[in-house]
């Protein structure tokens, strides 16, 4: 009974820092053998969107919203993308998972400031923040010139028709506002019923998607931006992971200020962008 703890403790250490025998922290640990966002992406397709923000504050009280945003819910939502296209979700699963995440990203805005009930962090909340690295984005938001940012100035947030375009859109949308910049959401099939004149024109409008599209597709719609809102910035947000070569390649083809696969990634377009002049945006 003396000996049971201590070698106990010590096998949890060795599963937790030798790879070949991690199965040892798993049997004995406390830890949640599944990632945070295989985690959230379970709570989504069981129609329990409290649950994801109560545990999402949980791990906000350590982590910035940005690094939770594109290290657990975006990756919850690529997961929930790969069963959509192999058809495991679909119906009425489909429309809960949308729902929740929708209803999860609404709290998340709502409970800013509120305080978690669980009053003892667990130890799934405490594998989530070991696993969310923030110091890269804290660094890179400092480097950042907010102030600079011109605040009177409009941007939308137009989406694809996929299901999942919506829900990244809606977490960009609450993190730029966080920043005190005027934000809109709405369809791309809505573009022209954004206004022309007047101090309510976009000036940066972004072309967000989940599901990955031709290049043929992206043109089409950032050149439809292009001769709705001749003076306005377009970026593109494409929230699968790409790898820098393709990247690159889509840089060279698309007629886009910027591309971003983060939320990082676009609040740095949208804080950048907007300080060049029209002429350079559009030449962009």
């Amino acid at each position: 009974l003396v000996l049971a703890v201590p070698l106990t403790i010590c096998l949890i250490v060795l599963g937790r820092h030798v790879g070949r025998l991690e199965f040892l922290d798993i049997l004995l640990g406390n830890r949640p053998a599944l990632p945070a966002h295989e985690l959230l992406y379970q709570r989504l397709l069981a129609g329990d969107p409290h649950e994801v923000a109560w545990r999402a504050q949980e791990v906000l009280r350590e982590r910035s919203l940005i690094s939770y945003y594109d290290q657990v819910m975006l990756p919850g939502l690529r997961r929930a993308h790969l069963d959509i296209v192999r058809g495991a979700v679909a119906g009425e699963r489909l429309e809960c998972v949308i729902r929740s995440a929708r209803e999860a990203i609404a709290l998340l805005a709502e409970r800013a400031n509120a305080r978690p009930t669980l009053t003892a962090a667990s130890g799934e909340t405490a594998a989530a923040v070991e696993q969310i690295s923030d110091t890269s984005t804290l660094d890179r938001l400092a480097k950042l010139d907010v102030a600079r940012a011109p605040k009177e100035r409009r941007i939308a947030l137009l989406h694809g028709d996929h299901p999942l375009d919506e829900l990244p859109t809606l977490m960009l949308a609450q993190v730029l506002r966080s920043f005190g910049l005027p934000v809109e959401v709405a369809r791309l099939s809505t573009l022209h019923e954004c206004p022309l004149h007047g101090d309510a024109r976009p000036w940066l409008v972004f072309l967000s998607y989940m599901e990955p599209l031709s290049t043929l597709h992206l043109r089409a719609a950032s050149i439809a931006v292009h001769r709705h809102l001749p003076n306005a910035c377009v970026a593109l947000c494409l929230w699968q992971e790409m790898d820098e070569g393709n990247l690159s390649a889509l840089r060279g083809r698309l007629r886009v200020a910027a591309i971003a696969n983060t939320t990082l990634e676009a609040v740095e377009a949208a804080i950048i962008s907007p300080l060049r002049r029209p002429a350079e945006a559009v030449a962009a």
